[in-house]
């Protein structure tokens, strides 16, 4: 409910935000990736990356957990689609999976990459290019953010 919120305010609020990837650099992997446009979204997230983190770190998904976890296998190899705060990753990295965590947002990809202790990719969903290298994907609450236009091909 929480990310609606911030999806909805990302739409209404104009963010005079460019992303700053030099700063970003010890942490974020790509960071020559740049949206095609100005993304109202990721200008969002930039500049409101801490708010966001202190408002999500500390969610309780055991419940979510559980239920991903019943289909995967101890060791399994996660990719965090969207990781936000890093608090998935560091979930999932805390119990023993191999996690690659992706999103993007510069600004919450440093964050989250200080809070799990390894790098983050900075990239937007139509530019991950992995082929059948993870045993699942988790993708929470990031989907929302492309069109409805956009799942399949994202999804393949």
């Amino acid at each position: 409910m929480r990310e609606e919120w911030y999806r909805t305010k990302a739409k209404r609020e104009i963010v005079d935000n460019q992303k700053d990837f030099a700063k970003n650099k010890d942490y974020v992997q790509n960071e020559s990736v740049q949206p095609k446009e100005p993304d109202m979204t990721l200008q969002y997230y930039d500049s409101h990356a801490v708010d966001f983190v202190q408002g999500t770190k500390n969610a309780d998904m055991s419940e979510l957990y559980r239920l991903f976890e019943q289909h995967i296998k101890p060791g399994s190899r996660i990719l965090d689609l969207g990781c936000g705060s890093g608090r998935d990753s560091k979930y999932f990295l805390d119990k023993g999976y191999q996690v690659v965590s992706v999103d993007g947002s510069a600004s919450l990809c440093r964050l989250a990459s200080e809070y799990i202790g390894r790098p983050v990719l900075c990239m937007l969903f139509e530019e991950i290019e992995y082929k059948q290298e993870f045993d699942a994907v988790w993708a929470c609450a990031s989907l929302l953010h492309a069109g409805r236009g956009e799942l399949p091909v994202l999804l393949r």
